[in-house]
């Protein structure tokens, strides 16, 4: 079932529309969202967006999505093959779980392992967006973790690991990588454990 979440819809927001009802809690006002270190609200971060410059933008990754007066069950369903095996179910609080994440091109996470030893899935709404992927214990080249995972140094920005590192990746880790690209409407999944990145190709939201 589709979202009906776009850039234009997001930069104009109105207190009681459908969309607004995503993003406030108890029927309130609009709540900002995480975008990195910074708390926007999605109007302020689609300004943002479509007026930066940089080589590494700000990237909105909010966790509180649909935490508000709004059943999200209602705007979509969980594909029916992710929706089995919910052991998170049976905790008293439940870690955070659904975010809505949002992007210029150029915006995306570098290579990281999800926490909580989850699998994830990203369903791409709008724009394009461009996965790489790597089993446990193969971090590509310019990837360095510490031995407890706790910590990762990686290149500052995703053009720089695309640029200085693929190449070498490709290379010497051929036979272990994946790449593909998801348009609007495809879903990525990400199995337990594995180093990924994601880079926009285009302005794109995706859940």
């Amino acid at each position: 079932d589709a979202l009906p979440i776009s850039c234009d819809n997001l930069a104009s927001l109105t207190s009681g529309s459908i969309i607004a009802k995503l993003f406030a809690k108890d029927g309130g006002s609009i709540n900002p969202l995480q975008c990195e270190s910074f708390k926007m609200t999605p109007k302020e971060y689609v300004s943002y967006a479509v007026q930066q410059q940089d080589e590494r933008p700000t990237y909105l990754f909010d966790p509180d999505f649909g935490e508000t007066s709004m059943d999200v069950s209602t705007m979509y369903t969980v594909p029916q093959i992710f929706a089995r095996d919910d052991y998170f179910r049976f905790l008293k609080e439940r870690p955070k779980y659904r975010w809505i994440i949002a992007g210029p091109s150029r915006g995306g996470s570098n290579f990281h392992v999800d926490p909580n030893f989850t699998n994830a899935w990203n369903a791409c709404i709008t724009g394009k967006k461009r996965w790489l992927f790597f089993p446990p214990h193969s971090p590509p080249c310019g990837v360095y973790p510490s031995a407890d995972m706790a910590d990762v140094t990686t290149p500052e920005t995703l053009s720089e690991w695309l640029l200085n590192f693929y190449q070498p990746t490709v290379e010497t880790m051929r036979d272990v990588g994946y790449e593909c690209i998801c348009d609007a409407g495809d879903i990525a999944f990400v199995p337990c454990g594995w180093w990924h990145l994601v880079i926009n190709l285009e302005d794109s939201i995706a859940v």
